[in-house]
């Protein structure tokens, strides 16, 4: 029974610092609709909140993004690029296939986020695995 007991317990202690690592962010869509004239294409336009402290998991999209900040300020990273301070009012373009990610510092960040995306495809995707 002991045994039992603590080998619950390590496999709890194990997992605890991925659980602690999980990045909280919402990303609500607000407009995802089929584009006329664009086959096999749809818009989404998105309200992202990121929280105080966050930086988001690294990613890249299969097309453009197009960021406006509405409130609060974060650094976009692009990678390699030099990260650019995004505050209320400013925008960003993402090219397509560029892996990013965003990092806020003391305050959340609220921003909208409109893309041109091919239909069935996914919205993020983690960027390739290191080369050897």
């Amino acid at each position: 029974m002991f045994k039992q007991f603590f080998l619950g317990f390590c496999l709890l202690l194990i997992g605890l610092p991925a659980v602690a690592q999980e990045v909280k962010f919402s990303a609500e869509n607000l407009i995802k609709s089929p584009i006329t004239g664009v086959t096999g294409h749809e818009v989404l336009i998105s309200r992202v909140t990121i929280p105080a402290n966050t930086t988001l998991p690294r990613h890249y999209h299969p097309t453009e993004e197009f960021l406006y900040i509405l409130t609060g300020e974060a650094y976009l990273r692009i990678d390699g690029r030099a990260d650019q301070l995004l505050t209320a009012g400013m925008s960003a373009i993402i090219p397509a296939g560029e892996v990013h990610t965003a990092v806020t510092s003391s305050s959340d960040a609220l921003a909208l986020t409109y893309r041109v995306h091919p239909i069935g495809q996914p919205v993020r995707l983690p960027p390739p695995a290191p080369k050897e």
